[in-house]
C-alpha cells in the first residue's frame, strides 16, 4: 500500500520536518510542497539527523538556503491556502523513502533516509544543488556507517567497499555499487558487475578487495589441492561460480569472483562449513572448472 505523510512511520523529529515542509512552502507562497521544501524543512528544524550532517561538513547553511530558495522559483500570487498539499513528485519520494525503510528493517523513517534519497539521482536539481554544496550519496553513506552506532546500512556488505573507492575518488563507482541494490531491487546485479558497468577494470576491482578489504587473491602460481576440487560436487561449483582451493586451519578456502556476492552466506549454509572466501578473475575461474569440471 502506497504511504501518505500521515501513515508514513516517521520519527519524531522527521514528522516535525513535513510539517515544518508546509510552513516552508506557504512562506515562499507555493501552493504545493516540493522537495526543495523538505529540504529547506531539515535546515529549519536544526536538530535532526540531516542537519547534523550538514553541520559535520561545515555547510554555509545561509548560503544553501539562499540556493534552495533560488531553485524554489517566484511566490505564486494567488492566495495560499491554509493546508498546502504534497505534491505528486513528494508522494512518490514518501513511498521510495518507506521503500528503503523496509529493505533495511528499520522501524522508523528517519532523516537520514530521506538525505539518502535526496542525493541519490545525481539529475534532480535538489540533489544538484546539494551535490555543489559538498552533499553526495557517497558521502551521507560514509558519514551514516561512521557515526551512527546502528546505521541503516550497517547490514551491507559492499559499504566497506563505498567508503574505500570513496577514498580513491571513484565516486561514480561507489554510486554504481549502491544503486545496484536501491534502485534496481528486481535485477541481479553483484557487486562486481555494478563496479565493472562504472568503469573499474577487473585487476582493479581485485586490488580493491585485497589491498583495501583484506580477501587474499588467487594467482595463477597458487597451488590447488586437486584431490579436493575433484572430491567437490561439479554441478555445484559450476552453478554458482566457485571451487575448493584447499583446506586451512579448519577453514574450507572456496574460490569466487567477487568476495561481496549476495549468495555467499547461502553457500556457506549449504555446506555446512566455516568458509573463507579467496578473489580470483572470472577468467581464471572459467578456466578452473573447464579443467575440473568440463564445462
Amino acid at each position: 500500500m502506497a504511504e501518505s505523510k500521515e501513515t508514513l512511520p516517521v520519527t519524531q523529529k522527521t514528522q516535525s520536518v513535513l510539517r515544518l515542509s508546509e510552513r516552508e512552502a506557504g512562506r515562499l507562497r507555493h501552493k504545493e510542497v516540493r522537495l526543495v521544501h523538505l529540504v529547506l524543512a531539515m535546515i529549519r528544524q536544526g536538530s535532526c539527523y540531516a542537519c547534523q550532517l550538514f553541520r559535520t561538513w561545515h555547510v554555509d547553511l545561509d548560503k544553501m538556503v539562499a540556493d534552495l530558495e533560488e531553485l524554489a522559483g517566484p511566490r505564486d500570487q494567488e492566495r495560499i491556502q491554509e493546508e498546502i498539499p504534497f505534491s505528486s513528485e513528494v508522494a512518490r519520494f514518501l513511498i521510495e523513502v518507506n521503500d528503503i525503510r523496509v529493505k533495511f528493517a528499520n522501524d522508523w523513517v528517519g532523516t537520514d533516509h530521506f538525505m539518502l534519497l535526496l542525493t541519490a539521482n545525481g539529475e534532480h536539481e535538489v540533489s544538484q544543488v546539494l551535490s555543489r554544496h559538498g552533499i553526495m550519496e557517497c558521502s551521507v553513506l560514509r558519514i551514516i556507517r561512521e557515526q551512527v552506532p546502528e546505521p541503516i546500512l550497517a547490514s551491507l556488505p559492499e559499504a566497506d567497499l563505498v567508503q574505500a573507492l570513496s577514498r580513491r575518488g571513484l565516486l561514480d563507482v561507489a554510486e554504481s555499487v549502491i544503486n545496484r541494490d536501491i534502485h534496481q531491487p528486481d535485477e541481479v546485479m553483484s557487486v562486481r558487475e555494478a563496479c565493472l558497468r562504472a568503469g573499474l577494470d577487473e585487476a582493479a576491482f581485485l586490488e580493491i578487495m585485497t589491498g583495501e578489504l583484506g580477501f587474499p587473491i588467487l594467482r595463477p602460481t597458487d597451488t590447488i589441492d586437486e584431490q579436493l576440487i575433484s572430491g567437490f560436487p561439479g554441478p555445484y561449483a559450476q552453478r554458482h561460480r566457485i571451487f575448493p582451493l584447499r583446506r586451512e586451519e579448519g577453514r574450507l578456502l572456496l574460490v569466487c569472483d567477487d568476495p561481496l556476492r549476495d549468495d555467499l552466506r547461502s553457500i556457506e549454509e549449504e555446506l555446512s562449513a566455516t568458509i573463507a572466501w579467496v578473489a580470483a578473475s572470472k577468467d581464471y575461474i572459467d578456466e578452473i572448472l573447464g579443467r575440473f569440471y568440463e564445462i
